[in-house]
Parts: structure tokens; C-alpha cells; sequence
């Protein structure tokens, strides 16, 4: 079905619940009430003796009266009145016939658009009409309905042309934002210091894949991706375009203290990192301390933790964020509690060898850190300036050590092994140098900026 012939149901659908609302308007069935906006929308003329019913206080009623005063709902009232007035109407069933969709589709669309139009979205929503009339060609063409989850994501920035990507079922649009959509977000108190760098829509078929419990990993992968400190400002999941927001941090006092940038070549790559890593994270994630057995992916675990928790210390408390870093990194690195500093710096120092990095200058970054480390547990007075390019760096040496546990075939002792190994034995650095390359064969390993810098 081409768009025309939606646009015009679209215009014909409101036009005739125009016509449907005058004639309940006459019969004194409903009324229009001021709302917020500056705008009307449509009450069922008895409204005011539902809400005496105990509306408002609806958790007080027994399970039973519960069930009769939602199904008696004015609003529901209201939209099942619009919604059998419509579908009976013969131009709504034609225009339905054409479109061969499933009905709980089409009672899905007829739910939405009469609670939008009771609240008279199509007055005051921009676009709304537009809006609705391309997600319903969309719906159509794929015959089924399209789950999307907008959100206002900080510590990522994108280029003009965006970034996109597919994986497990779900599609990745990463955008920038307006100027009015940024000063609009602004205004509802949304934003803490003007964080909200870009969108990240997450659009998936309807029971195809379910976000809920990969959303924190969604983030921590792209955390991982390259250094930065990414979270949701807030979201709206949209369902035919009912927006809701589920999620918004105004008191917690996170900041994108670490950001970067994507741009549209980076898609394919994004991709093929989230196939590598996802269901891993995802198992990682899940993993209960209690039960699991020590072994590489329960000290990936707690690396992870640290990695997390660093990204939200509050801005001025570096020794923290370093602390956390060198954490992190002993989880990987170290299994045993002997000569800790020494070995943690071998280890990092020949893994960072291994990717053409300066090893002098990490083995002095990776001291210098564990002994600020070492002072920060001890609860020492640090007067050490740090810099950020210096906290950059060491986080980033814990971000990749995750990535290479993450993608190596070896358990933790074996790879611990073979590091001790390869200082003196060509085979175990053969061994070694083999399986960095297959890692970065499979998935690029991203420096940033700041380490680079380190050669």
C-alpha cells in the first residue's frame, strides 16, 4: 500500500472522530476541559463521578472492584465509544481489507490513536500527523508492529550523518540532536549541564527481541567501545508513537566526563564488536558471586565493576578513578597476593608491548598509578596533581585489558602464564603475539587519543 492512500485515511480518521465528537458534544456525553497545553481535550460529560468513586485512590478498592472501575475508566469509556464508531464505519473497513494486517495489530493502532486524539496529539504535537502517517506505512509494509526506544544518551557525540547499525533483530541509530530538541530538553529539566550529546534509538519488530534486560549491557558495550562515560539521560519507548518517558536522573550527580565521537564508517564496526562481545557481557553480567566458581569470567566481572564505577565518580576525585582503574586491572592481571605492584606492571607493560606501545612509558604510568592507588587505600594525603590525560590513559588500559579477557581462548591462569612466560621464552611470546593478532583480527582494538600519545 503506498503512502497516498495512508495519508488519506489518516486525514479521513480524524476528520470523522471530528464528526463522531459534535454529535457527543450535542447529546451532552462529553465535554472539552482545558488541559495544560494550551489546548482542550474530550472528558466523558460523567467523568467527575467516576473520580468520587475512588479513581484516584484505586489501590484501596479489593482486586475485584479494581478490575470493574479500570475497565469503566472514562478515558477507556471514551475510546472504545471512537474506536467502534470507526471500525464499523465502511471506509475504515476497506481501508483495513487493503492492508491484510492481524487484528490485534490493527486494535493496537485504533488503542493508540484514540488516546492520542482524546488528548488532541494531532493539535498540539508537531508533526504528529506526518509522524503517524510514516510509521503506519512502515507497520504495514512489515506487518507487524515496531517497538522503538529513544534515548537521550551523554558521553557520545556523532557526526552530521549519524551512525548505524543491525544486530540481534534490534537496528542501532545513533543521531544528533536539534538545537530546539536540545534547548526543548533543556528547559523540562531533563539534562544535567548540558550532557545530552546525541539519540540512540533502538527499534526492533514486536516480540522479535526483548530490550529489557540487555539495555545495560547496550551501554557498557558501547562504554567499552572506545573511553567513555555513557549513559541515558532518559528515555521514551514508543509504540505507534505513544511516548512515555520511563527514565529521567535529575538528583544523581553523574557527568560524561569521558566522551567521544562516532561517525557513519564506524557501523560496521560497532557491529561486529557487538557480535563478539554481547552474549558474553550478557553471561558476565549475570553471573552470581555466590555460585559461580573463581575463574577468568568472575574476575572479568569484578574488572567490569570497577570499570563501571569509575565512570561516575564525581569529577574532582581522580585518585578515585585511578584507585578504580588499578583495581581493575589487578583483577585481570594478578593471582596471587605477592609482589603485586611488580607483576601487575610486567604483565600490563608486555600486553601493551604487543600493541606497539612505548613499554618504558607504560611500565612508569602503571607504577606511578599503583602507588597512588596504594595511597588512596591506605587513606594517605595525595598531593599529586593528576592530570586527566594521565587518569585517560590508565582507564584505558583497563578498558582494553577487558576487551583482550573478553576475546581470549585462554583461561586466566594460562593467560597469566603465558605473560610471566614470554619475558623469557620465545615460544610463550610466539604464543602470545598469536593471539593478540587473532584478537584484533576478529575485532579492531580501539586506542584512544591520550594512549597513543604514550609512544
Amino acid at each position: 500500500m503506498n503512502r497516498i492512500k495512508v495519508t488519506n485515511y489518516i486525514k479521513w480518521l480524524i476528520k470523522y472522530c471530528d464528526q463522531i465528537t459534535d454529535k457527543l458534544l450535542q447529546e451532552k456525553r462529553v465535554i472539552l476541559v482545558k488541559s495544560e497545553i494550551p489546548h482542550y481535550k474530550i472528558k466523558l460529560a460523567d467523568e467527575d463521578s467516576y473520580d468520587n468513586l475512588g479513581y484516584h485512590n484505586i489501590r484501596s478498592h479489593s482486586k475485584t472492584n479494581r478490575q470493574v472501575l479500570t475497565s469503566e475508566a472514562p478515558r477507556r469509556t471514551l475510546t472504545r465509544i471512537l474506536n467502534e464508531e470507526v471500525s464499523k464505519h465502511e471506509t475504515s473497513e476497506k481501508f483495513w481489507n487493503q492492508t491484510k494486517l492481524e487484528d490485534d495489530i490493527i486494535e493496537s493502532f485504533f488503542r493508540f490513536f484514540s488516546k492520542s486524539y482524546v488528548i488532541q496529539s494531532h493539535l498540539y504535537q508537531e508533526k504528529f500527523n506526518i509522524y503517524l502517517v510514516n510509521y503506519l506505512h512502515e507497520v504495514i509494509k512489515v506487518k507487524s508492529i515496531i517497538i522503538s526506544e529513544m534515548h537521550m544518551v551523554a558521553g557520545l557525540t556523532v557526526s552530521k550523518t549519524g551512525c548505524k547499525f543491525h544486530y540481534g533483530g534490534v537496528d542501532f541509530i545513533i543521531s544528533r540532536p536539534t538545537p530546539i530538541e536540545t534547548l526543548k530538553h533543556e528547559q523540562e529539566d531533563l539534562l544535567q549541564k548540558k550532557t545530552f550529546n546525541c539519540w540512540l534509538e533502538l527499534r526492533s519488530l514486536s516480540g522479535q527481541f526483548n530490550l529489557g534486560p540487555h539495555r545495560k549491557v547496550i551501554f557498557l558495550l558501547l562504554s567499552l567501545y572506545n573511553l567513555g562515560s555513557i549513559f541515558s539521560l532518559g528515555a521514551m519507548r514508543n509504540s505507534y508513537f505513544g511516548r512515555r518517558l520511563s527514565s529521567k536522573h535529575k538528583t544523581f550527580p553523574r557527568r560524561d566526563y569521558f566522551r567521544y565521537n562516532l561517525t557513519k564508517g564506524d557501523g560496521k564496526a560497532i557491529e561486529k564488536y557487538f557480535k563478539q562481545f554481547h552474549e558474553s557481557l550478557v553471561k558476565i553480567q549475570n553471573l552470581n558471586p555466590e555460585k559461580s566458581k573463581s575463574g577468568f569470567n568472575s574476575s572479568i566481572k569484578v574488572a567490569i565493576d570497577r570499570y563501571e564505577e569509575l565512570m561516575f565518580v564525581f569529577q574532582n576525585d581522580s585518585p578515585k578513578r585511578v584507585a578504580y582503574a588499578i583495581m581493575g586491572l589487578e583483577a585481570i592481571y594478578s593471582t596471587d597476593s605477592g609482589e603485586l605492584k611488580f607483576k601487575l606492571t610486567m604483565r600490563v607493560t608486555k600486553i601493551f608491548k604487543l600493541l606497539n606501545l612505548n613499554p618504558k612509558m607504560i611500565a612508569k604510568n602503571v607504577k606511578d598509578a599503583y602507588n597512588l592507588r596504594s595511597k588512596y587505600a591506605h587513606g594517605s594525603i595525595i598531593k599529586t596533581k593528576i592530570s586527566f590525560e594521565f587518569e585517560e590513559t590508565i582507564i584505558d588500559y583497563l578498558r582494553i585489558s577487558i576487551i583482550l579477557a573478553l576475546a581470549t581462548n585462554f583461561s586466566k591462569n594460562d593467560f597469566v602464564t603465558l605473560l610471566d612466560e614470554s619475558n623469557y621464552d620465545d615460544d610463550a611470546t610466539n604464543k602470545l603475539k598469536k593471539e593478540i593478532f587473532r584478537i584484533k583480527k576478529l575485532i579492531p582494538i580501539r586506542l584512544s587519543e591520550v594512549t597513543l600519545k604514550d609512544q
